[in-house]
């Protein structure tokens, strides 16, 4: 399952934003540890859309956590100028 998640996270179609984000979130219920580390990894590269929905399910300081993690990601592309 994360593999697929990780090959289908960069798509830019929304409604399959959307589906990686169910998938994630439904494999967290399965396998927390195993989500987290995915994330660990790629929160930084992932789409607001498939990391909201994902994560709708985590605890509180989880979700802002890998959300802190994108952001940052975000602004260091904003403050490289790139």
């Amino acid at each position: 399952i994360l593999s697929l998640a990780k090959t289908l996270l960069t798509d830019s179609d929304d409604m399959v934003q959307k589906g990686v984000g169910w998938l994630l979130k439904d494999a967290y219920r399965a396998a927390p540890s195993a989500v987290c580390e995915f994330w660990e990894s790629h929160a930084a590269g992932a789409p607001a859309l498939v990391l909201r929905i994902a994560s709708e399910k985590m605890p509180e300081s989880l979700r802002l956590h890998f959300r802190s993690l994108r952001n940052r990601s975000l602004r260091g592309i904003v403050q490289n100028g790139c």
